[in-house]
């Protein structure tokens, strides 16, 4: 029955964060599941001496009812407890008092000047803002303080973990782009516990108000001398205490290829080890105290029990230094959840063992379900379980056990991996059978003796450093060299529950197996397995556009843009958003995740308008990752520059044009008929996507000067239904007689929640309004999806408001939004 209560309790809490808004109260809900148990209970009281499936099936549902009441009561009771952040302290210039919890990563910003920036997490306990009068809002809190993202630009100090600081901050809300099967960076926020992010303002100098550290903080500091000795310092220092900032985007993209990224989280392998560790340690120590004082008190405890406290002991402590993130606690809670029947002195089941811990994971950590980590960790850990089970791989020598886990993992994870990453990685099964070993045996034991070493003898820690650096080099070159090849795959694209129907398949298929020997209830396993099947076989609503038609899509890439339109066989690119340092751009956070959700593998034209950073910024990434057929941007010779692939890129002209799938394609801007641009944004690639009935117009950048001209040269070919406005809304951009030549039906603008330049500007806006459009705001409502058919043009709400949770943010939520600006 527990296991029913866990499923029902999973299921309900996964249920709870699908919820497009919070209900106002949970007592109606909770009212009709009480209700429908205790109808059950009396129903199956009465029915129990004459039916006894009766009351074993309604005993079952009574247990999934208790699981689903569980779900949606305690999640939404630690919502409720939370302390949020109230809107009246975003955007605008507080005073905040609060804890730096975690580390802070500093980062050269320029190299040149040596300009820096350091990022920390600060648990805010008061603040303040003023106005001209005085102190219009003041907020404290005593338990449970918000936590804040706090980037400081020039950091006269670096704030340690512990600390207690006085600084003038200012905040946005944790807000992320909304793009069609991309990265939930807000549901990625709300597991961190984090309810804004913002930057130090120069109003007040900041002020340390005590100087307590963590241990953490002290043994990072402690240990960064010696380890800054090292070529894999970023490595010793995620494996260590959590640490993983210093690991560079080519150190994560190889972890992703061969499918070793979880050994940088610290979870299940390096809190096995050490607790493997803590038990042999506890079990000696037990064996010399009972020959010291063999009477004593803990010579009447069991030496098994004895280590198993000793192992869960150390864990903890080692999960503590390594900041204790959602991957740890989860990694302990398992381990916590296996030893609990040691304690209890009962059989080791290893189905009851995973049932608790996951049940104990999500009850400490209600929103860690939405993880990916959460679904693959015991995906992972069910697998193995299941496999060491069988008599066959039980008996078999240790060499061939690990060869089969390998192998079951490499396999048995493909549908998770289809679903979260649309990719499998075939080389993870040789990358992982010998990286796991390495790690657990020779890594990780090196470098918790270099920490031992390093305060006793400096000598001894530096000698083993260098034997570390060069094992982990052989590794290092191992994997490189397997992620030389074709070491992803794509996968179709399938839902979380396809995934889970998958897994539920081969189990019904098992089950059908031992029945149909059995002769005992096939039919019912039969239906099982066909239910399962037409499950996950399923079809995706991935509709394509007929001949003739095209969808566009205009992504969510903050103050960038990026449009990919779609016809029945090809996919055009146009703009690739911007570049948020080395391990972001427009291309990973929306186009790439955008393609795979659509299965779309080629681009077949790809239009940069011009070489601004907030048009070109995910090329590189693109052209690296995505076979392109013709490429064309507005300023060739610059963008090639920029990229330092000459030749990447020919000019855009006038006189261009392609039929892709019976919808044309042209360009209309830059052109020898045209005055030449007099800056980069009139440079840019105008383009008009023409159905027979429909046409689509986007414009780059181009200012009204160009737009002018245009009017002159082409005015026939400017009136569209959808207009691409200018500039992502500037004022400088869309003018009157321009919205008059094209005489849109939509306007939409490209632009950033909160933006440093107020676009789209009012002036604009009003213009549009005049002009009788409509117009419509990625910042605000996410991805945009226009389908262009014969019947007319038809518009998709927005992305945010098609996926909306109610942890998401809104627009409407902050109607005294001002713009956030940064330095």
């Amino acid at each position: 029955m527990f296991r029913l209560i866990v499923v029902g309790f999973l299921a309900s809490v996964y249920g709870f964060y699908q919820l497009p808004w919070l209900p106002q109260t949970m007592f109606e809900w909770l009212g009709a599941f009480l209700v429908a148990a205790l109808a059950g209970a009396a129903f199956c009281r009465r029915k129990a001496r004459h039916n006894r499936p009766c009351h074993q099936g309604v005993q079952r549902l009574n247990a999934l009812i208790i699981g689903l009441i569980l779900g949606l009561f305690w999640p939404f009771l630690l919502t409720e407890v939370r302390s949020p952040l109230p809107s009246e302290l975003l955007f605008a210039p507080i005073e905040v008092t609060g804890e730096i919890t975690g580390l802070t990563e500093v980062r050269v910003l320029d190299a040149d000047s040596g300009f820096k920036r350091a990022t920390f997490r600060m648990a805010i306990h008061r603040a303040q803002r003023p106005d001209q009068s005085g102190v219009h809002f003041d907020q404290a809190w005593w338990h449970s303080p918000p936590e804040v993202e706090v980037h400081w630009y020039g950091p006269k100090q670096v704030p340690r973990s512990g600390e207690t600081w006085s600084m003038w901050v200012k905040l946005k809300p944790a807000w992320g782009s909304r793009n069609p099967g991309a990265f939930d960076y807000e549901a990625w926020l709300l597991q961190q516990g984090l309810s804004a992010r913002g930057y130090v303002r120069k109003e007040g100098t900041p002020q340390r108000l005590n100087d307590t550290v963590t241990w953490r903080a002290q043994l990072a500091e402690f240990l960064t001398p010696v380890l800054s000795q090292t070529a894999f310092e970023p490595i010793y220092r995620g494996l260590i205490y959590g640490d993983r900032s210093g690991l560079t985007e080519a150190d994560w993209a190889l972890l992703r290829e061969t499918g070793t990224v979880h050994l940088m989280a610290i979870s299940g392998l390096h809190i096995g080890l050490i607790a493997a560790i803590g038990y042999a340690l506890m079990g000696w120590l037990w064996s010399v105290m009972v020959r010291v004082r063999p009477y004593a008190v803990w010579a009447y405890v069991p030496r098994p029990l004895f280590s198993a406290w000793g192992a869960l002991i150390l864990a903890a402590l080692y999960a503590m230094l390594a900041g204790w993130a959602l991957p740890t606690q989860r990694a302990w809670l398992m381990l916590g959840a296996g030893l609990l029947f040691l304690f209890l002195r009962r059989r080791f089941q290893p189905v009851s063992v995973l049932f608790l811990a996951a049940f104990l994971v999500v009850a400490v950590a209600p929103s860690s379900i939405l993880s990916q980590g959460f679904w693959l960790s015991f995906a992972a850990v069910g697998l193995i379980f299941a496999l060491l089970r069988h008599p066959g791989v039980k008996d078999a020598p240790r060499w061939q056990q690990l060869l089969l886990v390998q192998a079951v993992l490499t396999i048995g994870l493909m549908p998770l991996l289809a679903v979260f990453y649309q990719q499998w990685m075939p080389v993870s099964f040789v990358a992982n059978l010998v990286a796991v070993p390495f790690v657990t045996l020779v890594g990780l034991p090196l470098l918790a003796l270099v920490t031992v070493l390093s305060g006793v003898w400096e000598t001894g820690a530096g000698l083993l450093l260098q034997l570390s650096d060069g094992l982990w080099q052989r590794l290092w070159q191992f994997l490189q060299w397997l992620a030389q090849g074709e070491s992803t795959l794509p996968t179709a694209s399938w839902s979380l529950w396809q995934a889970l129907a998958m897994y539920a398949l081969v189990y019904a298929v098992w089950v059908f197996y031992q029945r149909w020997r059995a002769s005992e209830r096939r039919w019912a396993s039969g239906l099982s397995v066909l239910g399962l099947v037409a499950i996950i076989g399923w079809p995706q609503s991935l509709e394509r556009p007929a001949w003739g038609e095209v969808t566009l899509t205009v992504l969510d890439v903050g103050q960038a843009q990026a449009l990919v339109f779609e016809t029945a066989n090809e996919v055009v690119v146009y703009d690739t958003g911007a570049q948020w340092g080395p391990s972001l751009d427009g291309t990973k956070l929306a186009i790439a995740p955008y393609l795979r959700w659509r299965e779309r593998e080629n681009v077949d034209l790809l239009l940069v308008s011009h070489a601004d950073q907030d048009h070109m910024g995910g090329t590189a990434r693109l052209l690296q990752a995505w076979p392109v057929a013709r490429a064309f941007s507005g300023q060739p010779d610059r963008l090639n520059r920029r990229m330092k692939q000459p030749g990447a890129f020919s000019a855009c002209d006038s006189d261009q044009a392609w039929w892709f799938s019976g919808v044309h394609f042209e360009v209309l801007a830059p052109g020898p008929d045209l005055p030449a641009p007099v800056n980069d944004n009139d440079a840019s690639c105008v383009l008009r996507v023409a159905t027979a009935s429909q046409s689509v117009l986007v414009t780059g950048d181009v200012g009204k000067q160009m737009e002018a001209a245009l009017i002159r040269q082409s005015p026939k070919k400017l009136d569209s239904e959808l207009l691409i406005a200018g500039h992502h809304g500037s004022d400088t951009s869309t003018s009157k007689a321009f919205l008059q030549a094209v005489s849109p039906q939509t306007v939409v603008f490209s632009s950033g929640f909160a933006n440093r330049y107020h676009f789209p500007a009012q002036a604009v806006r009003q213009r549009v309004i005049d002009s009788g459009a409509n117009w419509r705001n990625t910042a605000c409502e996410g991805a945009l999806r226009f389908h262009l058919r014969p019947e007319g043009m038809r518009a998709e709400p927005g992305w945010r408001e098609q996926s909306k949770r109610w942890y998401h943010n809104a627009c409407d939520d902050y109607p005294s939004m001002e713009p956030y600006d940064p330095p």
